[in-house]
């Protein structure tokens, strides 16, 4: 669930089963973004804190459950949630199983979280680096999360109980 920062009637919905459904009135009414997503599998929503037209979407349901659904990468919105495109940089195996997005608080780092390690951005999702493997650590990924006040601070969850940490804004 993604509220607007600014009009708490304004919010997104992302279901791993159903896709992306949208309400301008607080909820009391909700519309299918668009039933033609590359992947309906939505897992992640994300806003960027200051340009709130820039929109990403993680998909795949990487949590092990049995009916889980793999994704296709990352889904990109300039426009408020109008139309999604899928980020070329997210159209491969390391992306099928988007468990988590975030944002730093000052908008200049995206972080993802999937089964095969973390992934760090520093151009809104055109190019990705890859900070910690899971093929070497056993560590998939499973959650990330910003300190809401200091954008080089990160902290992350794994599969097998793992734990990781960062505080220079996820470069390692």
């Amino acid at each position: 669930l993604l509220i607007h920062p600014d009009n708490a009637n304004v919010m997104f919905a992302g279901s791993v089963s159903g896709g992306l459904w949208k309400t301008t009135n607080g909820g009391a009414s909700w519309a299918v973004v668009n039933d033609f997503l590359s992947n309906m599998a939505v897992s992640s929503l994300i806003m960027h804190p200051t340009q709130k037209t820039k929109l990403w979407a993680g998909t795949g349901e990487g949590f092990y459950n049995a009916d889980g659904i793999r994704g296709a990468g990352v889904l990109y919105s300039a426009n408020g949630g109008a139309t999604w495109t899928q980020l070329p940089s997210t159209n491969n195996s390391d992306f099928l199983y988007v468990n988590r997005l975030v944002i730093s608080p000052n908008g200049a780092t995206l972080l993802a979280a999937t089964r095969t390690g973390i992934f760090r951005s520093t151009n809104g999702g055109t190019s990705w680096t890859k900070v910690l493997s899971a093929e070497v650590l056993d560590a998939e990924v499973l959650d990330i999360d910003f300190d809401p006040s200091n954008s080089n601070n990160a902290v992350a969850g794994g599969r097998v109980g793992n734990a990781w940490y960062t505080t220079n804004g996820g470069t390692s």
